[in-house]
């Protein structure tokens, strides 16, 4: 039998949370005094492991409730209320690409010019960009949890890249076997 689920690649290790980058002077953050290299790891007691779960759990709500770790490393929970559709004025850091660890015999990023610009490089499985940017994905290594994500988050479209259905030319076209 031919196994698909391949360990991702770890681009590096993380803290739980969400860092902020910019809070926008005058905004309720701003008044809840959040700064730059705060870090929100949990909205209304749920983990929050990136932007898109930030805006998941706070979109629609009035009351939140942040857990913020101070850039000191002090921990606050942090109770408000905002207007329906009030923005936080609160930007993110980019999210970091979960790396794919297949060897796939069509690998566009393979075939690139030496001189071609970094980002042509990466070489991403993630469904957050198949969602935010059109980035396709094998869904060889996805994990329940993720699928339970796409699912709960509504995370749609996924562009999916699927060039056999056969296991054993799956496999080695994904050079897995």
């Amino acid at each position: 039998m031919y196994e698909f689920a391949v360990e991702p690649a770890i681009t590096k290790l993380r803290r739980p949370g969400v860092i902020i980058t910019e809070v926008t002077a005058g905004s309720v953050s701003d008044e809840l005094e959040l700064r730059p290299d705060d870090r929100i790891v949990r909205v209304n007691g749920r983990p929050v492991r990136d932007y898109l779960d930030f805006r998941f759990q706070t979109a629609g709500e009035t009351e939140l409730t942040f857990r913020v770790k101070k850039s000191n490393g002090e921990t606050h929970d942090i109770e408000f209320d905002r207007e329906e559709g009030e923005d936080l004025g609160l930007m993110f850091e980019q999210i970091v690409p979960r790396q794919c660890a297949n060897e796939c015999i069509f690998c566009f990023c393979k075939g690139n010019p030496d001189d071609a610009r970094p980002s042509l490089f990466v070489r991403d499985e993630d469904i957050r960009l198949s969602f935010l940017y059109g980035n396709y994905t094998t869904l060889s290594s996805i994990t329940d949890d993720e699928m339970a994500r796409i699912i709960e988050q509504r995370l749609s479209p996924q562009y999916v890249s699927v060039h056999a259905t056969d296991l054993k030319t799956r496999a080695y076209l994904l050079g897995v076997d």
